[in-house]
């Protein structure tokens, strides 16, 4: 049978303003990630094809006991009123970024030139570790590729990021604080340090 793959969009309209992020990063700016609920909506290209070569495709379980085509419906996360209540609380939100197609290189999509310096990568669901196992699919390629588990970036001062954590949490989004922006020069990188994974600015390329 034929595989439907149905798109979708949506638009919206920023009251006042002021509240629109432009990008204001500054060299000591926390990290700041909001988990995922699994792949989202950017990946499924590759988990496809995965599918087609599994014994058992899309009925193949999982380690949490669902099959893989039951994780790949998960739902995905909408970060809008965690991003609304930061505006109400006063925190100063230098930066947002989904992280979507191109993984976690995303995190560097800000044109000015800043290190992204990662200590925390945070929990990752089990279907990526479904993937990364069955693809295969080597962890460079899997933080460039999908969200790994944060689906939402967003950059304060640090002075600043614990009543973000709280806040995160208080509208049930899992958030950790991942690490910190560094400027080095005109260098501009994602490095995930745990992982012993960088990706330098060449490696983004969005239109």
């Amino acid at each position: 049978p034929a595989t439907i793959v149905p798109p979708g969009s949506a638009t919206g309209h920023i009251k006042p303003k002021s509240r629109r992020i432009t990008g204001n990063l500054q060299d000591g700016d926390a990290i700041i990630l909001l988990a995922s609920t699994g792949v989202q909506t950017n990946g499924l290209t590759l988990c496809r094809a995965l599918a087609d070569r599994l014994p058992k495709g899309y009925l193949t379980p999982i380690s949490d006991g669902r099959s893989y085509g039951q994780a790949l419906l998960d739902p995905s996360a909408i970060y809008v009123k965690f991003i609304a209540a930061c505006h109400d609380a006063g925190i100063p939100l230098h930066y947002a970024a989904h992280i979507t197609g191109h993984g976690w290189r995303k995190l560097m999509r800000l044109d000015e030139p800043f290190v992204y310096n990662i200590s925390n990568v945070g929990p990752v669901p089990p279907i990526f570790d479904f993937i990364m196992k069955h693809g295969p699919v080597d962890p460079r390629e899997a933080y460039a590729t999908f969200n790994m588990g944060a689906g939402f970036a967003v950059f304060v001062p640090q002075d600043h990021a614990n009543k973000a954590l709280r806040l995160a949490q208080s509208l049930r989004h899992t958030a950790w604080q991942a690490g910190a922006v560094q400027k080095q020069g005109a260098r501009k990188a994602v490095e995930i340090q745990p992982l012993k994974v960088t990706f330098e600015s060449d490696t983004l390329q969005v239109r």
